[in-house]
């Protein structure tokens, strides 16, 4: 079993399957509403005093739950009395005892049904062996990897994607510092203090997204731009986000592909007209992504409302799409969202040592993974001459823009259940159900080049 729903209560075989006992029952004539939990207790009374309780049986169930409880507090009196042979501190013994169970059993049995391991589907939250999200983070970035490792030894030359990462900056972790792993980051600006050398990151959301974007492209590189001190300060940063724009897209970064993993309600002219301006220097060959927010409340953000942006929503592992999205779109258009949350541990471990609870689920974490899956996509179209003969360079040319990726979303997306207007972006289905049709052909690199080909082919 992969896994296991989370419940805040235990299941025990305590009576005859076909009479059961029901979960609760307020009635204001019962003592105890809660008649599975009065026969744990039973059940406990009875191990701990080793013999078996002694109830009377009652003319109906609400005597019946009446009389075991005043029947349970007499014998729970009787338990505290009771000597222990030789051991004198039986009071002391049971206050530490409860503390303990406290520690050991009941804090983390709550944690897990408030919290979990954040793994839910719709209501109901599930321990599970390993993130389902794992596979979508590493599996297609390994391979497109090993794949651009191989064209370069056969001698084709292979530009890496870039993706500018608009936020509080970054800061070096452990495992580039220490020197076993080498970083990605290739270019800083930072926009608040006015260096082109240095974008510290004091607060730690924009490391935590660089670090999202690195695990789920390993072949990228990436420009990080520190446009705001803190999210707090994000409200007065549309100026540095403007240039911040300009400089990533310009000719000193040419980065292929802008991040933006936050949002504001409502629209700033000067960072519209820098897209607008971006899309007609770089001829639409640039793609922008952006958090659609993380409120029920409010409408969906800006700049992921703008036209030539991917708005991007949370959803959990399972494709269900988080409450704390916005509302739906006035237009009753469809939504892309992806992993925001039910992300690999490991991930979180070693920048929580730096920034603790930086940052919850929701559209930035979604945003950045998509961000990832979308420069593992450009990484893997540039292969695709070099391994499919009949490819068209032409149609993979749109791959590039800001249209050719969300056609590329929406190739690899499914509906929610329930919902038409939802659409999980789902890179495993993807890479799987392209795997090994034309397997005599290319490796099976023919038939991801056709289902690529396909979604570009209708923006022609």
């Amino acid at each position: 079993m992969d896994r296991v729903p989370l419940r805040p209560y235990l299941e025990f075989p305590l009576v005859n399957p076909k009479n059961p006992i029901r979960e609760a029952d307020q009635n204001d004539q019962l003592t105890h509403w809660y008649p599975r939990i009065l026969a744990i207790g039973i059940l406990l009374l009875e191990i701990g005093r080793a013999e078996s309780f002694p109830s009377i049986k009652r003319p109906n169930d609400i005597f019946q739950v009446n009389g075991d409880l005043t029947l349970a507090k007499g014998q729970l009196r009787l338990f505290k009395k009771e000597k222990w042979d030789g051991f004198g501190k039986k009071t002391h013994f049971d206050d530490a005892r409860r503390q303990n169970f406290y520690k050991h059993v009941v804090k983390p049995l709550g944690w897990l049904a408030k919290r979990g391991f954040e793994s839910k589907d719709g209501d109901v939250a599930y321990i599970q062996r390993k993130s389902m999200a794992e596979p979508a983070l590493d599996a297609a970035g390994t391979r497109v990897a090993l794949l651009r490792r191989a064209s370069k030894r056969a001698g084709k030359t292979l530009k890496p994607i870039r993706v500018a990462i608009l936020d509080t900056g970054f800061t070096l972790l452990e495992e580039y510092e220490d020197g076993t792993r080498k970083s990605p980051i290739v270019m800083t600006r930072d926009f608040v203090q006015g260096s082109r050398a240095n974008s510290y990151d004091a607060f730690g959301h924009g490391t935590f997204m660089a670090n999202l974007v690195i695990r789920s492209a390993p072949t990228a590189e990436i420009i990080v731009v520190r446009v705001a001190e803190d999210t707090k300060n994000l409200g007065g940063s549309q100026d540095n986000i403007k240039d911040a724009i300009l400089w990533a897209a310009g000719d000193e970064c040419r980065a292929d592909l802008i991040s933006m993993s936050f949002g504001f309600s409502k629209e700033y002219k000067g960072i519209t007209e820098v897209i607008t301006t971006v899309n007609s220097t770089r001829e639409n060959a640039i793609i922008f992504l952006a958090a659609a927010g993380n409120s029920p409340s409010e409408p969906e953000g800006f700049p992921a409302r703008h036209p030539s942006v991917i708005s991007i929503y949370a959803a959990n592992p399972y494709g269900v799409f988080e409450q704390t999205n916005p509302r739906a779109r006035s237009d009753g258009g469809a939504v892309l969202g992806t992993y925001g949350s039910g992300l690999p541990n490991d991930l979180f471990d070693m920048i929580n040592l730096r920034f603790p609870n930086i940052c919850q689920p929701g559209s930035s974490v979604a945003t950045a993974v998509a961000a990832g899956i979308a420069a593992t996509m450009l990484a893997y179209v540039d292969i695709l001459p070099h391994l499919v003969a009949e490819s068209s360079e032409r149609t993979l040319k749109l791959s590039r823009e800001t249209r050719g990726i969300e056609a590329m979303f929406r190739g690899m997306a499914r509906r929610t259940l329930g919902n038409s207007s939802q659409w999980f972006i789902d890179p495993i289905s993807f890479w799987r159900d392209t795997a090994d049709q034309h397997a005599e052909r290319t490796g099976g690199h023919f038939s991801r080049y056709c289902a690529i080909h396909d979604c570009l082919n209708r923006l022609l």
